[in-house]
């Protein structure tokens, strides 16, 4: 939680600085006239990507496949809306940056990698690596077991009784 709580205080630190300086700058109805004007933006876009994102994911299940790169996609989507609905110059220039679908792939891979980790360590799980593994040998075949009666076999092919 500290790392967000720090990531949040930078984040309005630069939102602030921003202000004043492009306030000083340009004026301050100017400022509030532009945040307004990238916030509508903000909508517009992330609604248009956001239902051609839902027709590829549609087109994908269509084909009978699983659409985790639309979904994973549409993360990133939903992630730059909720950035550029935000008022400030820093959040919308991030949000505008996860509109690109390169950029928002790319941060979305790196945001998912790091993610995976934690989650796959917090739950126990390790990476196997081949030191764990028996060096015998590897033996593939079919077995029946002969012990059991015919009825009770679970084979494939059915059991011949003995004589």
């Amino acid at each position: 939680m500290p790392k967000f709580l720090i990531l949040f205080i930078l984040c309005f630190s630069a939102e602030v600085w921003l202000f004043f300086f492009l306030g000083a700058h340009i004026g301050p109805l100017t400022c509030v006239l532009l945040t307004i004007a990238s916030c509508a933006l903000g909508v517009v876009l992330f609604r248009f990507q956001g239902f051609r994102m839902l027709a590829v994911a549609q087109k994908t299940i269509s084909n009978g496949s699983l659409p985790l790169g639309p979904v994973i996609s549409g993360l990133g989507i939903l992630l730059a809306g909720i950035l550029l609905t935000l008022p400030g110059f820093f959040t919308d220039s991030i949000g505008l940056i996860f509109l690109i679908p390169k950029a928002r792939l790319f941060f979305v891979k790196l945001l998912l990698s790091g993610q995976t980790k934690q989650a796959m360590s917090f739950f126990g799980f390790q990476r196997a690596s081949y030191s764990d593994v028996d060096s015998g040998p590897i033996i593939d075949g079919v077995y029946r077991d002969t012990d059991k009666k015919p009825e009770q076999s679970r084979d494939i092919d059915k059991v011949q009784p003995r004589d």
